[in-house]
């Protein structure tokens, strides 16, 4: 079931301009047995979502206290000082009613609003690129914004899938692209489960290790 769409795309307004970013690793893996994972194929949350922006952002103080109004974060959750941050600068708000939903799936239309957000693309006008984003769909003109930065491509069916979760692999992928991070080639795997044949194998280098 898909949640219902947050506020992401018309409470909060676009920022000003792009913010400094710092090119660090922003993601880890998981160990397991002695083995570290990325699981490139799980799904992100928000809550994830919120600490790379801050972690990717120049201006995040890790000893300054964030705060949000949100409902639902009370400040002493380990991701509440990230999404105090990202809220702060505009880059995400929540749902009616006032919660963030820190812990559910992000979706790839929810994610469009985010990193257009952050990377301050327009985010107007309507996205005829992809057969199943509507018109009058609340993120059309962030994912059109992201379609022209080519930071997205869709599917090969020409649909975006926009309720869709993100996977780990999709969002460093996307994230990657907004920073304009270089690739990072030849570099050391620390996972047992990316194999160098992925799609995403150097999006995923590039991200946790910020190089």
């Amino acid at each position: 079931m898909n949640s219902p769409k947050p506020n992401d795309g018309n409470q909060t307004p676009n920022p000003p301009e792009m913010p400094i970013t710092k090119h660090e690793p922003y993601i880890s893996g998981y160990e397991e047995n002695g083995v570290v994972q990325f699981r490139p194929d799980n799904t992100i949350t928000r809550a994830e979502v919120a600490a790379i922006i801050a972690r990717c952002s120049a201006d995040f103080d890790e000893n300054k206290t964030y705060s949000s109004n949100f409902t639902d974060v009370s400040g002493d959750e380990w991701y509440a000082n990230y999404v105090g941050y990202a809220a702060e600068k505009g880059y995400i708000s929540g749902y009616d009613g006032g919660p963030f939903k820190a812990d559910i799936d992000i979706t790839r239309g929810e994610l469009a609003v985010i990193l257009s957000k952050y990377g301050s693309f327009d985010g107007d006008g309507i996205c005829t690129e992809f057969s199943d984003v509507p018109n009058d769909y609340y993120a059309t003109g962030y994912i059109k914004s992201l379609y022209d930065e080519n930071i997205v491509s869709g599917y090969e069916d020409g649909t975006f899938k926009p309720d869709n979760s993100v996977t780990r692999a999709e969002a460093v992928t996307m994230m990657n692209k907004v920073l304009g991070n270089p690739i990072a080639e030849n570099a050391e795997n620390p996972f047992g489960d990316v194999s160098p044949n992925h799609w995403a194998y150097n999006q995923i280098m590039t991200a946790v290790q910020g190089k």
